[in-house]
Parts: structure tokens; sequence; C-alpha cells
């Protein structure tokens, strides 16, 4: 597991009960462009830039400015919250996510008594074993691969959206059995479901998958503060060795050959 977004929110939180009417998490500019943070003691706001839209920026006839609309807020203790989970399901060598009991859960590994042959003798071994997601078959733990679901090469910001969806940071939710389940199951410890759930009042009527990969407004104000405390790559890295954009897959469905994008 890493360990570079709890330390620095404690950094975070430490300037606010320092200064709590001071903000100094801005990064408007970037992405967000008609948005910026707004700092009031504990709470962190998502508000319209001031700038944004001039025509807008006097009220008639008044010469003063208008309130700014206040679009999204959370505490710094939900903040506090996503850093754990980035850092609870973040590896720095991916492949450590194998030892990880709620990823093994989701994809069933497990010990299981699989066919052996010593010579002539045929017979069954217990064994921590995986099924592999794309072909099905059942392999020894260790002979099984780790996947980036994104592919590291130019899936940065995708793999950033997958997690930010388990964190149900996004426009439509997740519709997998780990998109669904790991946020409560690493930060609240609740045991993951065997079936997806059936309330999907998360998910637009509209069915169009694009929603998915579309921060809400908490999304964009979550993402705004990580990358105050951090930088983008950190964060982009973070997200690509993330659990929610790793699976297991046996050495020829890993190949470079079937190794392709799935949304």
């Amino acid at each position: 597991m890493i360990n570079n977004f709890v330390p620095a929110m404690a950094l975070l939180t430490s300037r606010v009960n320092a200064n709590p009417d001071v903000c100094d998490l801005s990064v408007t500019g970037e992405i967000f462009y008609d948005y910026e943070l707004r700092q009031k003691g504990q709470i962190i706001e998502l508000i319209e830039a001031q700038v944004a839209n001039p025509a807008k920026k006097m009220k008639l006839g008044t010469g003063a400015p208008p309130a700014p609309k206040v679009l999204k807020s959370v505490t710094v203790d939900d903040l506090r919250t996503y850093a754990k989970f980035l850092d609870k399901t973040g590896y720095g060598d991916y492949s450590d996510v194998k030892t990880d009991t709620v990823w093994k859960a989701i994809y069933d590994v497990k010990s299981r008594s699989l066919p052996h042959k010593n010579g002539k003798v045929t017979s069954t071994k217990a064994i921590e074993s995986s099924p592999c997601l794309r072909c099905g078959f059942i392999f020894p733990v260790d002979n099984i691969t780790v996947d980036h679901q994104r592919p590291q090469s130019g899936g940065g910001f995708a793999a950033m959206l997958k997690v930010f969806r388990a964190m149900d940071l996004t426009m439509d939710g997740a519709s997998g059995l780990k998109g669904q389940t790991i946020f409560d199951a690493v930060i609240n410890k609740s045991v993951v479901a065997k079936s997806k759930r059936t309330d999907q009042a998360h998910v637009s009527a509209t069915g169009f998958r694009g929603r998915r990969y579309e921060l809400s407004y908490e999304g964009m104000l979550v993402y705004s503060v990580m990358r105050a405390i951090t930088s983008k790559s950190i964060l982009l890295q973070a997200c690509m060795h993330n659990a929610c954009n790793l699976a297991p897959l046996c050495a020829v469905c890993n190949s470079s050959k079937n190794n392709t994008w799935h949304y």
C-alpha cells in the first residue's frame, strides 16, 4: 500500500486548524475553469468562479458582485476518508495487490483443491488460486498475473475516473461488483457481496456509459483538493496502480495481443 494522501491530508488539516478562514487550496485553471474552491473552517466548498462569466459579476444597478453559488461542499473529515481509501487501495508494486483481502474476496482468490501430478501419481492439492477474469480458468495465484484494466500507456485519467467512480464521485455509479463494493469494504469493513446490488438508482436512466467517466461536483472538488496537496503525476500513478484498476489474468490473456481496452 502507498502512503501519499493521508500524510498530505494531515498537513491540510493542520493548516485549516491554524487558519480556519484562509483558503490556499485553489488549483483553478487546469481543468475546471468555471469553478473555484473556498474554505470555510472545516468545510471546503466548490463554487462558481466569479471570473467565469463577466456578465454575472455585478448585480444590475448595485455595483456589488453577487454571492457565489455553492455547488457542493464537503468536510475535511470527508476528504480524509477519501485520502485513506486512496492509500489503502494503492500499491507501489502493483503485484502486491494479490495480498489484499478485499481484492481477493472480489475476485474469489482462495484456497482450492487443484489437480496435481507427481510422476505417475495424480492427486489434488490445496493451494491458493484465482480464476482468470477473462478466460475463467483457475490457476495457482503465483501463476496469475495482475492486469491494469486501464492501461499504463495513455490510460491515466481513465484509471483515475475508475477509482473516483468506486468512491461514488462520478455522474453515474459503478456497474460491477468491485466498483460497487470496494469502498465500503475498505472504509467500513463491510463484507463483499457475492452478487451485484439491485439498487441502481444512482445510474442514469439514459444508460449512456460516458457519464460514468464524468466527475460529479463532489468529484471535481475532491480531485481539486487532491491535486492541491500532491502532484498530478502522483495522483494518476496512485490511481493507475490502485486495486480498483487491477484484475487477475492468466499469462495468455494478459499478453499484448489480448490486452485491449474494455469499458
